[in-house]
Formats: structure tokens, sequence, C-alpha cells
């Protein structure tokens, strides 16, 4: 008796029910995907747009949590066994019928990956979270693309591609290495900005809020998926341009620190290197 009257504690929480609301948004998106055919651009908007408020009302959950002081180890481990459905296999069965089925099998098995990498990103950074010391603070830079931005660029794409085309897709190969991209991002270890550490002035504050409000606006009215694609793109494609430009200086801080740590018995010295 006591076990069902905990597990309904933790089920009525409203911090879970936002986030069994993003598991619904992704289970409903699973089923209008299966059931497209690769002409019906409406299923796939459809689908995509599902993503979307899943990753609404993922974004949600933790603030919910921390207003209502409920935060728990529960809604951690079911915020990402939810990931896994919602931006994972819901965005792997939709690129596989958007774009992937052309390929039988072989689009079958990179869809899969889609889905396999970002399982493989999620058990990488709970693994992380629970290694590294809470007192440290937010985290500037997340290693490897989120599993949820992954999932909503492709959500952004199909919705762009259907509201502008609303025809199948042709360039099946465009659909093939965007797939194979966003997989890899997900298990690399570039870094991607969390921007929770960002502080900003009221004035400053106020500023960037009316230019993104007047940005907003403008695409909104004009054409609203164009927004989603460029702040994705722009996400992914700061996060890459970063790496680039940090990668040589953070491998020097790396091998220093490497050294540092080596005990004096085990210093390489440069005959050494020569020899070797």
């Amino acid at each position: 008796m006591r076990g069902r009257t905990s597990m309904m504690t933790y089920i009525m929480k409203p911090a879970n029910l936002f986030t069994g609301t993003s598991l619904l948004c992704g289970l409903a998106s699973i089923m209008v995907s299966a059931e497209a055919k690769p002409h019906e651009s409406t299923a796939f908007f459809t689908a995509a747009l599902l993503i979307m408020y899943a990753g609404i009302f993922d974004t949600l959950d933790g603030r919910v949590a921390r207003w209502t002081k409920t935060q728990s180890e529960f809604g951690v481990q079911m915020d990402s066994l939810v990931d896994v459905v919602s931006f994972g296999v819901a965005p792997g069965v939709l690129l596989y019928k958007w774009g992937l089925e052309a390929y039988g099998r072989a689009g079958f098995i990179v869809a899969f990956a889609f889905v396999l990498c970002g399982v493989f990103r999620l058990s990488r950074f709970n693994m992380k979270t629970m290694e590294e010391d809470v007192s440290d603070g937010p985290k500037r830079y997340t290693e490897g693309l989120a599993i949820t931005a992954a999932g909503g660029m492709v959500a952004s794409l199909v919705l762009f591609h259907a509201e502008t085309r609303a025809t199948e897709v042709s360039n099946h190969v465009g659909v093939l290495l965007l797939t194979v991209l966003l997989s890899y991002l997900m298990v690399s270890t570039v870094r991607f900005r969390t921007f929770r550490e960002v502080r900003m002035t009221p004035v400053i504050r106020a500023f960037v809020a009316g230019l993104v409000a007047s940005i907003v606006v403008v695409l909104v009215i004009q054409e609203f998926t164009i927004l989603l694609v460029a702040v994705g793109g722009s996400y992914i494609g700061y996060g890459l341009l970063d790496e680039i430009l940090t990668f040589g200086r953070r491998r020097r801080a790396d091998d220093a620190f490497y050294l540092a740590e080596l005990p004096d018995d085990e210093e390489v010295t440069d005959e050494e290197e020569a020899h070797a």
C-alpha cells in the first residue's frame, strides 16, 4: 500500500506531469510518422510539430520543478527516459519515413544510428553529471550536441520543408547526410554552449529581449519555420566554429595538464622524446 502511495506521489508532481506530456507528444509523433506516406507533407508537418511541442514541455518541466521545489532523482531519470522517446525515437522514425525510406534497409540502419547515438549522448551526459561536483555551479559547455537539440533540428527542417515545398522529399542524399551529421555531433567531443552561466545587466537583457522579440515577430509574420531553422542552424554552426577556433588552445592546455600530473620519474625528457 505504501509503495502505491509513493508512486502516486511521484506521478502527481507538477514537473513530472509536464515530462509525461512531453512523452505523449513524442509517442503521438511516432504514430503519425509511422502511418504517413512519402507525399503526405501535412502528416510530416504534424509529426514534426508534435516534437516541437515535446520540446516545450521538456523545457518547462525543470523550471516547474524548481518553482514548486519538487526536484527529485526520480524526475531526473524520468526526464532522460522520455528524451529517448521524444527526441530520439520520434525524430528517428520521422527521418526514416520522410527521407530515408527510399534507401530501404540501409535507410533504417541510418535512422537507427541516429537513435543509438542519442542514447549514447544521454548516457554520457548522465554519467558525467553524477561525477561532477554540483558546487562548481552550472557548466558553460556540454560535450556533444544534446539529443533535444538534434531532435529539434530535425523537426525544424521537416516543418520548413513541409510548409514551403509541400511535396515529397526529392533530395534523399541531403536527408542522409543530415542524419549522419547530427548522429556524429551527438557522440562527438565538440563542445556546445549551455548558456546557463550567462550574466547580463538589466539594460543589456532588455535590449537583447527587444531585439529577439522584433526578429521573432518579423519572421513569424513572414514564415515561422525559417526562424526555427535559423535558430537551430546557428546554434550548431556556432558550436562547430567555436570548436575549430579553440581546438588548438584547448589541446595545448590538456597536454600541459597531463605533463604536470606525471610523477617525476615518468616525465618525458627531450632525449626520450627524440628516441621515441
